[in-house]
């Protein structure tokens, strides 16, 4: 008899009955099983949620949720664990999640139950969207921070887990902020520039070269923002963003977008994109994103995006190497 899997993601759904069938045959030291079950709600917030939409990282999910689960054994005294995670399109009442837990008496069933879905409800790599009257929008389905579980100790015991011993220094020698700034640089990147809509419909923008991809399945990007940038609070607000790349004869519109200018559309054709964030008309390629997750590093914020619509000319990318603007060239076989 094949062994059942301690992981499914899904687009099916599944019957309590049988899982926690499945979950005791067998062990006659299961003195309890308890079961959480995630249903879709009729409502986001104040809006009524007539469809959800879930997409994973194929591979990266279930290798995450699997630590989790042996994190979980190590943990409490539990005999067997079963989380199941349905994706693609649902319904209201339908069900989303089923986290089941074995053991010989019920308090570290449930401890164990509790523990694995609060790191399901905030760290595993899900996106989801949620269709209401007002349209379908990507809410943050991966949460960034870990509050949920700091009463677990994750975050505290990982810093402990990286502790010193004898003659070693309580954090490792980092390297001056010229020195890493002057690395770094020797890595080309392309040129960008970010754009999104203010709460009160001005258009905001600047140029970035930190923009990279993240993933194809689902269509994911990310760049960063440093933390005093004064257009900060519009990009934390807008519900999405657009990622244009600059061609190798934009250098002066890129020069104008990292400065100060307030009236920088001025320069450029401009258009409004499907999505609402301003979209240059001649340039290498237009990413339309929505905002899918925003996550602090250091003293940066990461945002990515999920793809909403792109497209690309031939014509070349802008590139940016050792504080220098400069053209992509082919080299000599």
């Amino acid at each position: 008899m094949m062994a059942v899997p301690r992981v499914s993601i899904q687009s099916h759904d599944f019957d309590l009955t049988q899982e926690v069938e499945t979950l005791r045959a067998g062990d006659g030291g299961v003195g309890a099983v308890t079961v959480f079950i995630g249903t879709v709600r009729e409502h986001g917030g104040s809006s009524p949620v007539s469809a959800m939409e879930l997409e994973h990282y194929p591979g990266m999910t279930e290798r995450a949720i699997e630590s989790m689960i042996d994190e979980a054994h190590s943990r409490f005294d539990i005999r067997a664990v079963r989380v199941i995670h349905r994706i693609g399109r649902l319904l209201p009442q339908d069900q989303i999640v089923l986290v089941a837990a074995s053991s010989a008496h019920r308090g570290a069933a449930f401890r164990a139950c509790e523990f694995l879905m609060d790191y399901l409800k905030t760290q595993a790599p899900f996106w989801k969207k949620e269709t209401t009257p007002a349209g379908a929008c990507w809410v943050d389905a991966r949460v960034a921070d870990d509050a949920a579980l700091a009463r677990w100790g994750i975050a505290a015991r990982n810093a402990a887990d990286a502790g010193t011993g004898p003659g070693e220094s309580a954090s490792p020698p980092t390297p001056d902020a010229d020195a890493l700034r002057n690395a770094l640089g020797r890595f080309a990147t392309g040129v960008t520039i970010v754009t999104c809509r203010a709460a009160d419909g001005r258009p905001i923008g600047l140029t970035v070269s930190s923009f990279n991809a993240l993933s194809l399945t689902p269509p994911l990007v990310l760049w960063s923002l440093r933390d005093v940038s004064p257009q900060m609070a519009d990009f934390m607000a807008a519900s999405g963003f657009a990622v244009n790349v600059l061609t190798s004869d934009q250098q002066a519109l890129s020069q104008r977008f990292a400065g100060r200018d307030e009236d920088r559309f001025d320069a450029g054709a401009w258009t409004t994109g499907a999505h609402g964030a301003p979209v240059l008309v001649a340039c290498a390629a237009v990413f339309e994103c929505a905002t899918a997750s925003q996550q602090d590093a250091g003293d940066h914020r990461l945002f990515i995006g999920h793809v909403l619509a792109c497209r690309w000319t031939d014509q070349l990318p802008l590139l940016y190497h050792a504080g220098q603007y400069r053209q992509l060239g082919l080299l000599s076989p």
